[in-house]
């Protein structure tokens, strides 16, 4: 590696505080680039004037901060500085072969990697409520989910990128060092299934632990991490987030119009699925919603499609656009607008769009040839094109889409997308958010940084299109005719609005990852070419793999994913969809791991949690009422954390990945209070309080539940603050000399053992509000038998809504009790797709399903 040589006098200084990982992964990137630094140590109760301003902070700890200049502001993001170090090194050109697949770890790294590792640094949040629960379940996941994906990853080659260091090895051993180190919270043991990640490991670790040394850092003492033995010491995150505003406008969400030359898959559903539950958070908080999807139906490939079957291409594309219609409809999507491109009012606004550009002087008429491919209805230049093999002969493909591409020129118009590369990139560093993830964004800035050509918009031997205004004898190009159904279904074509339409700007277009550049680059620019505005965000998604494969009618792996929601369940394929979907990485379905979700987080975890509730509330024969007596019971720590965990914390932990489109991070979130709900219930043993109350009275096991008739009468209890557990009970009772003393204790009993029970069911009912935009039947029936009949609402995320004494009529005597079961276990591993229906072998245990989070399906 290159040497960066600096004046001694004039090394930029690197301000750290030990304790966090991301001061070893800049160490290590300075020491692998050998780069001069003159370091300056602070320790974190130094609060010098001098470095003050210097001093960075963010809810993950205290980070390290390089003060390159005293005119430049200071660097203080651990990526930002190791990008800096890169550069002054010359390492970029070394890299610069591999950049994409290192920011495709670095983005991994930050959205799943880091959100798995956070909790295991005990010396960085200052929270002393240590949560061991928690942190058993971040490190099952850590097992589950990242491991085995590194493990995979490192079967192709020696290190991340390629058979080379570089920054994503830093970045990712940096994040991973607490847990696999000597000593650490994951030992050899259970890493012992994955040789190449643990071969990885030590061998980044024969290079970077003397660079660590060299730098004077002291590995036990500055990266404090937690051991097997050490869980009661872990913290909870220290980030607090809150339910935010409700927007001043309808929030606009959008799919991509599915193109009609085939039918549905599960790229299709997937990305709807997205949109439908980010439309039911918003709703659930408050919010006016808008939810497009609908259907592409003009170009070449519709027309040939519809010559095929012989059909007319209108009646062909009526066929295609009702089987997503009816898809769309049984799989419960609730979206408000299903557009058409072949509708009038479209029409119109492809039109009032065309004038707009060309009256804006952004139209021009030439001769365009080149590279174009049918299948993507997309023109190619040469250094997105290539030769492959295919049945034994040469052809030219796309290399994005690995499909054939075709010599075309042709007379047509010009939009001057040339002439929007500044703005664009302006537009992209002036909202950090406009593409997400931040890996895509990337993609898009640096796509637009290479160069942009003046784009197609017009074809001359398309028939089956929307006809050029200003001349008859052009077709208007697919993508500008797709792109601006967004306009049309927000009001344009019919707004008298210079600059949009009523619910313009889109807040949200969901995306896969495949049609990226067309709605981040193309469409911003048609718009600002129309004096229209960009839409707020662009999200795109990954790919869905099966058993690790493409999926592909040619591969044999294509399935009908009706046939999976029928056998699952609507709610349990929705959920292991956005429970295991990453948006910077692809997705992977394996029928083992729907199951694992189905009878471990849905059936166990959650269907249990209220089975067993309802049940407890059932036995104490205290339907209707819950509890029977407003007793003032004061809340014991173990109360007190459940409640501030599920109805402070959890609601704003929610809404701000669910906003984010982080559907995983948010799910994650509201598990941890359902593992925690089971938890209260079982360390508080309500049942053990009736059997006390029991043989207090003198009633045997298996007489009726004790209830409050039958110490109806006997006053205020003195031991209502009593901490009732099996030797206090004993100790009290033996002070008890009369009947009445003992109906008094009996009473403190029943009243402890109502309010567990109570605070049970308000967090079940909390968590159903929550997971409502992903499991919408489940939470209606939760919220049904805690006799609720109104919407979930954010608002009523808040402790005490069930009103004592309420009516409970689904726990009667007569009332139909299959309504307690929310969801059934599936026995045995069935391909549903399969016609013959057979059984298949469960996966081995280090690829198998999810205990509590444990076994996620692994990404590519």
């Amino acid at each position: 590696m290159s040497c960066h040589n600096n004046n001694n006098n004039n090394l930029p200084e690197l301000h750290v505080l030990a304790g966090h990982p991301q001061n070893v992964e800049v160490f290590l990137a300075v020491g692998l680039a050998n780069f001069a630094l003159k370091p300056v140590y602070m320790n974190p109760d130094e609060r010098q004037h001098k470095t003050k301003e210097f001093l960075a902070w963010n809810p993950l700890g205290r980070l390290p901060v390089l003060v390159v200049s005293a005119n430049s502001a200071p660097l203080s993001d651990s990526r930002a500085i190791c990008s800096f170090v890169a550069v002054s090194a010359g390492l970029l050109s070394t890299w610069d072969k591999k950049r994409l697949v290192v920011e495709s770890w670095l983005e991994w790294n930050e959205r799943s990697l880091i959100p798995q590792t956070k909790l295991l640094y005990p010396s960085l949040s200052g929270v002393t409520d240590f949560d061991p629960a928690l942190v058993e379940a971040q490190r099952t996941a850590l097992v589950g989910q990242m491991l085995p994906h590194l493990e995979a990853a490192l079967s192709r080659s020696a290190y991340l990128a390629d058979n080379d260091l570089t920054l994503a090895d830093v970045t990712v051993w940096s994040s991973l060092f607490p847990a696999l180190s000597h000593g650490g919270l994951l030992q050899p043991a259970v890493v012992a299934p994955w040789p190449r990640l643990a071969a990885w490991f030590e061998n980044c670790a024969k290079t970077f632990v003397p660079l660590l040394q060299k730098a004077d850092i002291s590995l036990g003492k500055t990266i404090t991490y937690i051991n097997h033995h050490a869980l009661d010491d872990v913290p909870r995150s220290a980030i607090k987030y809150v339910v935010q505003p409700i927007p001043n406008k309808t929030v606009y969400i959008t799919t991509p119009i599915y193109y009609v030359n085939g039918e549905p898959h599960i790229g299709h559903v997937f990305t709807t699925l997205l949109s439908d539950a980010l439309a039911a958070w918003y709703r659930v908080k408050g919010c006016q919603v808008f939810l497009c999807t609908g259907t592409d139906e003009h170009g070449s490939k519709v027309a040939q499609s519809a010559a095929k079957k012989g059909l007319e291409p209108i009646k062909f594309c009526d066929q295609v656009s009702n089987c997503f219609r009816s898809l769309f409809d049984k799989l419960g999507f609730k979206y408000d607008r299903f557009i058409r491109t072949t509708e009038d009012v479209h029409v119109r606004t492809v039109v009032k769009m065309w004038n707009r550009l060309e009256r804006n002087g952004h139209i021009v008429k030439g001769v365009h040839e080149g590279w174009y491919c049918v299948s993507d209805e997309n023109f190619c230049t040469e250094l997105q094109v290539e030769d492959r093999i295919i049945d034994g002969k040469s052809v030219k493909v796309s290399i994005e889409s690995g499909r054939p591409v075709e010599w075309c020129r042709e007379e047509n118009y010009l939009f001057k997308l040339s002439n929007f590369q500044q703005p664009l990139l302006d537009w992209l560093e002036a909202n950090p958010k406009a593409v997400v993830p931040r890996i895509r964004q990337r993609e898009v800035v640096n796509f637009i940084r290479a160069g942009l050509n003046d784009l197609s918009i017009t074809r001359t031997n398309v028939a089956w299109g929307i006809t050029c205004p200003s001349d008859p004898t052009h077709t208007i190009y697919v993508w500008l005719d797709a792109l601006t159904n967004y306009l049309t279904a927000a009001g344009f074509g019919d707004s008298e609005e210079a600059t949009g339409a009523p619910l313009w700007p889109c807040d949200y277009h969901l995306v896969g990852k495949d049609i990226l550049r067309f709605h981040a680059i193309f469409w911003p620019a048609f718009l600002m070419g129309a004096g229209v505005a960009p839409p707020k965000q662009v999200v795109a998604h990954g790919w869905w793999t099966k058993d690790g494969e493409k999926i592909a009618k040619s591969s044999g792996n294509a399935f009908d994913v009706e046939l999976v929601a029928d056998f699952y369940g609507m709610e349990t394929l929705r959920y292991f969809l956005l429970r295991e979907a990453d948006l910077s990485m692809d997705g992977d379905i394996t029928f083992g791991n729907i199951r694992n979700r189905n009878n471990n987080d849905l059936a166990d975890d959650l269907g249990n949690l209220v089975t067993r509730l309802l049940g407890l509330v059932a036995k104490g024969d205290i339907v209707p009422r819950v509890p029977l007596v407003e007793g003032t019971v004061p809340q014991d720590t173990a109360t007190a954390e459940l409640i501030n965990l599920v109805f402070d914390t959890l609601p704003g932990e929610v809404d701000h990945h669910f906003c984010e489109v982080n559907f995983k991070e948010g799910l994650s979130c509201i598990w941890q209070a359902v593992y925690a709900v089971n938890r209260y219930i079982n360390c508080q043993a309500p049942w053990k309080l009736m059997s006390h109350a029991r043989r207090i009275l003198g009633k045997a096991n298996d007489d009726p539940p004790v209830s409050f008739e039958a110490v109806r009468g006997v006053g205020a209890s003195s031991h209502l603050s009593e901490n009732l557990d099996a030797a206090s009970v004993a100790e009290l009772e033996s002070r008890c000399t009369t009947d009445s003393e003992k109906n008094r204790l009996v009473l403190a009993l029943l009243n402890k053992h109502n309010f567990i029970i109570y605070v049970a069911l308000e967090c079940v009912r909390a968590v159903a509000i929550l997971a409502a935009p992903v499991l919408p039947r489940t939470s209606e029936q939760i919220l049904c038998l805690l006799g609720l009949q109104q919407k979930p609402h954010v608002s009523d995320c808040r402790f005490g809504v069930l009103a004592y004494g309420a009516p409970l009529p689904h726990l009667t005597a007569t009332a139909d009790k299959s309504s307690l079961i929310l969801f059934t276990k599936k026995d045995v591993f069935v391909d549903p797709t399969n016609p013959a229906g057979a059984i298949q072998q469960p996966p081995p245990p280090s690829a198998g399903g999810a205990k509590k989070g444990k076994g996620a399906a692994k990404k590519k």
